[in-house]
Order: C-alpha cells, then structure tokens, then sequence
C-alpha cells in the first residue's frame, strides 16, 4: 500500500482504467491519501467518470432515460464551482439510495434499450455504503457478478445449493459469483482455482454416476491425450487450445456414455460415439502400468482425431472421426477469428472478378510481388461436406504454422472492414463498418497496398469458445 500511495495520479488513472466505478469508490475510503485522490477530494474525476458512464453529451445534457432531473445541468466544470457533490452522487448510486443508473459502472439505459436489456433490480444488504439497498445493475454487470442457480448445479453437481436471490420478473433464482466461490472453497478445503480447473469438474461429474476409480483413470488418460496435444500439435492451437482439447473429449464420453445433454455450453460438434470405448481402453492398461503400451494408445488416438503431427494435411483426415477438429478450423476464416484477416486483405487490396485469395505470408517472402503460385479461389464451405475447409486455412497450418500468430499492424483495415462469403456461387463482398458506404477518401486508401515486406507485425488476437475453459457463466471477470 506505500508504494501505490506514492504513484502519480495519472498512474493511479490507468490502474483504475481496470476497475469499475464501485471498486474505485471502495478504494477510496481505505485511507486518506485515496480519499483525498479518488474520493470527496477529486470532484472532477467524479464529475468526468459521471458524465462518461451517464452519456452526457458535449453540451451538457443528460441522455439516458430515467436520469435524475439535477443532471440536466451538467455543464463545463469549473474547480470550486461545480454545481453538484459528484462524489456523493456516485455513492447514493452505489449504495442504492439512487436507482437510475447501475451500481457498479453506472451506467443508465438509453431510451431505446430493448426490454431483454434493461436493468434489474432487487433487495439486498450493503455493508461498505450503507444498510438494506435496492441494488441496480445492468445487463453485462449482472452477467458479470451473476450467475442462475440452475446452471451453476449442472457445472458444480457436487456443491450444495446455497440460498439465493429469486427474482420474480425474471423468473430465476440466482446469486453472486464471488458467494459461491467462498462456499466452493469452504465446501472443499481447496483454492477455487483447483476446483474449477478440467480434471476436477470431470471426476465431480463422472463420479457421480460411474464411480470416483473409473473417474480417476478415465481422467488419467483425458491428461495424457492433452499433453500429448500440448507438445506435438501446436499449429492446431490456434484454434483448440489444450485445455479445450481435455474438455472436447470430456464432452464427448459425458454426453455418449451418461447421456449427458444438459450441461450448458455444450460444443457444437463432438467426437463420434467410438470415443467411449477408445477411453475406456487406457483402463487396464493404466491398472497394470503399461506406461509403453499406453504411450502407443495416446498417439494412436490423437492421430485419429487430429492427424500426423509432423505431416500435417486436412485432406487425409478420417471420416468421421476428424469432424470435430474440421469444424473447428473452418471457423477461422469468420468475421472476429484468426485467420479472417487474411480474407479482408486480398479482398481490399487486390480486387478480383473471381473471388480469388491471395497468401498474405507468401506475397511477404515473394517481395510483395503477385503471382499464381500464391492465389487461390477461396471456396464457400458447406457444413454438410465435411472434406471442405477453406484453402487458405489448410495453407497457412501447412506452409506458415511460425507466423500463424501474428498479423500485420493496420488498425484501419482490422477496425473497419469484414469479409462476407455468400453460398452458392455469389460474390464474396467487403463491408465496411455495418454496412455504411466507404467514403471516397477512404477509397483512395484502399488503392495504396501496404509494403508487404517492411511492415509491421503483431500479434493475431485469438478467442476461444466459453466451453474450452467450461465455463457455466459468461462473466468477464470470473471464470467458472
């Protein structure tokens, strides 16, 4: 604590960049120094973080519905002269006391919001500002700091439901993240951390119908499989990390061998039925301790789901063992994945009649010079053919898995621009920003090509599905 009382204040603005309102105002009564910086003794920075959760317009005026009339005059603030105690209107809104805006980011509906996106509220006890509340919250805190009761007693079947908040509009009983992480830790004896991960909820819910011994080799095998994957299938991380792999296969057994089909979050496409018994074979080879024989059974196993390692090729995948896998690749190319980027560049910077995609990495070696050897005829996949994954997925694995994970830095083209693959035989199409026009001086940017080999790179963001790390809530600051 001495040395962050010693931090500038504009290092304290970019710490508290990661914090919501609430936990700012909490930080702030913890000493003087933080009262006197964030608190009653900053009025300005309350004025500001008011103003930008509220949407206040520039000139001044409150446009979310359901503001508190007082705001209407929130203009240009002037040290000394503020109209108001923003401080203390921040706090009658974490506190309760006030109930237009949220209580943890403060943010208020528009007047347009749709019902399904309005915030709710409900009573509740607040011990840092004050008594019995009526806590308000909008749509993404309470996803954030929420979860239903039901979905949380299919993910964590071996916990006791604790008591919880029913809401009757809603029609659904639910309770605090941070409460049912304290009540798994003090159920368990065990950092959550270790609760939560993919062998413990596996044994928790095979256990419960199968028993805790085959829970526990099946478990083993589970692990091997995902070592396995974690060291010789790297160029398919980019699209199932490890994790996700233990829980794939996971899925898979649960919904074949314990008809298990209401687990939320569920992948879209598992691995085939012959799963089970593939499993199963590791049991009594790890009862007799047969670490060679086991050894083979991994490899053999993971080169049936995911091919040869060191001959990667998608065309020799076994049906219908390798559609899982498949599927998982041909979502690169979508809007937001990690290889869609390649598609909005061929697309803007070498228009074609023919729909054509161009290799972004070979025309880097090539010297930014286009040839046939680089240029594809991007193919619209069919879900129902599962031998069709996009060229340029199968290419980039094969000939550039080193560079996979970056992409080059244009914060213009990746902000604004996605690539659309009609069915078909249509025309593939560039949008740009929702489908608004380009405007004309933007054309003139898309007729300069970058220069392939100077420029520079960065990393290729890359997000995985919830089920990956099997999650049961779609908090973005717990994972559970």
């Amino acid at each position: 604590m001495t040395v962050l009382l010693t931090f500038p204040f504009e290092v304290l603005e970019l710490i508290n960049a990661y914090l919501t309102p609430r936990d700012i105002g909490v930080l702030s009564l913890t000493c003087r120094t933080f009262r006197d910086r964030l608190g009653p003794g900053n009025q300005y920075f309350w004025y500001r973080t008011l103003r930008k959760a509220l949407g206040v317009s520039e000139h001044g005026h409150i446009t979310p519905k359901g503001v508190d009339p007082g705001f209407n005059g929130f203009q240009k603030f002037e040290d000394g002269l503020f109209e108001m105690d923003y401080w203390k209107e921040a706090s009658d809104l974490f506190s309760g006391r006030k109930t237009y805006a949220c209580r943890y980011c403060l943010e208020a509906d528009p007047p347009d919001v749709k019902n399904s996106e309005r915030s709710l509220a409900f009573k509740s006890k607040g011990p840092v500002f004050g008594g019995d509340i009526l806590q308000q919250f909008c749509q993404k805190c309470y996803r954030d700091w929420f979860t239903d009761l039901k979905i949380f007693a299919i993910g964590f079947p071996d916990f006791k439901v604790p008591k919880s908040i029913f809401h009757p509009v809603y029609g659904q009983s639910f309770i605090q993240i941070p409460s049912l992480i304290k009540l798994i830790e003090t159920q368990t004896g065990k950092p959550y951390e270790v609760t939560r991960s993919p062998s413990s909820k596996f044994k928790a819910k095979w256990s419960a119908s199968r028993g805790a011994e085959e829970a526990g080799y099946i478990d083993q095998a589970l692990c091997l499989l995902r070592d396995s994957y974690r060291q010789n299938y790297r160029h398919l991380h980019i699209a199932l990390d490890p994790n996700g792999y233990y829980n794939l296969l996971a899925y898979s057994l649960r919904r074949e061998a314990l008809d298990d089909r209401d687990t939320p979050g569920y992948p879209v496409v598992l691995f085939s039925e012959k799963v089970v018994q593939r499993i199963m074979d590791f049991i009594p080879l790890l009862k007799a301790g047969k670490k060679l024989a086991v050894a083979d059974l991994v490899t053999a196993v993971n080169r049936l789901y995911l091919g040869d390692p060191d001959n990667f090729d998608i065309t020799t995948l076994p049906h219908p063992d390798s559609v899982a896998i498949r599927r998982l690749l041909e979502t690169l190319t979508t809007p937001k994945c990690a290889f869609h980027w390649i598609l909005v560049y061929s697309r803007i910077y070498f228009e074609s009649a023919d729909n054509d995609v161009r290799c972004y990495w070979c025309l880097r070696s090539n010297g930014g010079k286009d040839s046939e050897t680089n240029r594809f005829r991007y193919r619209t996949f069919n879900r129902k053919n599962p031998d069709d994954v996009p060229w340029i997925t199968a290419h980039i694995i094969a000939h550039h898995s080193d560079m996979m994970w970056r992409r080059p830095r244009n914060k213009w083209v990746h902000d604004n621009f996605t690539f659309y693959s009609s069915h078909y035989g249509r025309s593939d199409v560039i949008v740009y920003k929702d489908n608004l026009p380009l405007p004309g001086r933007e054309w003139e940017r898309v007729k300069i090509r970058p220069d392939f080999v100077n420029e520079k790179l960065e990393n290729t963001p890359v997000s995985y599905p919830a089920w990956c790390e099997g999650r049961v809530t779609g908090s973005d600051y717990f994972i559970m």
